[in-house]
């Protein structure tokens, strides 16, 4: 879903949440766990359920948000070199040109594949992939799914749920 994203605000008990329109106009809302977690400009995979709101009607509401990985080439690049360390444009073409849009996990799971391919070096490769995971998180979004749908309307919060992906997605085999 294609959501306008609001300026994250913050309630009177410090949580920090965000609400958004759809392109249909459907409102989205949801807690975020930092200002830095929904970034203008970025694609996101929202998991939550419809709720209605007494004041402003039905709305979609997240516990869980999932930053995309881009696919169309132009958007690839701009996202490597936005979120790889030591990575620019040029190198970041390069990569898309060399692995396409499985240039993420390759960065990220195979570095010395980059190194032995002669795009960067072991040590350029692992940085790379390094702050790639930070940026986009090392559980796949599948994974993240499953999990949201076990889980919910159980009282299981957020963060329990993330502290729980990593190890879910050792045994998905994802």
């Amino acid at each position: 879903m294609v959501a306008d994203i609001r300026p994250i605000s913050e309630n009177e008990d410090g949580s920090v949440f965000c609400i958004g329109s759809l392109m249909d106009g459907e409102r989205i809302r949801g807690v975020v766990e930092a200002r830095g977690q929904i970034i203008p400009g970025e694609s996101y995979t929202f998991l939550g359920t419809w709720q209605e709101h007494p004041r402003y009607g039905w709305q979609f509401a997240w516990s869980d948000v999932v930053r995309q990985v881009p696919t169309d080439t132009l958007s690839l690049i701009s996202f490597l070199a936005k979120h790889c360390t030591g990575i620019g444009p040029v190198t970041a073409a390069t990569l898309v040109s060399a692995y396409g849009v499985d240039v993420c996990r390759i960065l990220t799971t195979e570095p010395q594949r980059v190194a032995d391919d002669g795009h960067l070096s072991l040590s350029a490769a692992q940085a790379a992939g390094d702050s790639l995971a930070l940026a986009c998180g090392d559980v796949p979004v599948e994974v993240h799914r499953q999990m949201h749908q076990l889980l919910r309307g159980y009282g299981f919060w957020a963060k329990t749920q993330s502290a729980a992906l990593p190890r879910a997605a050792r045994h998905d085999g994802s």
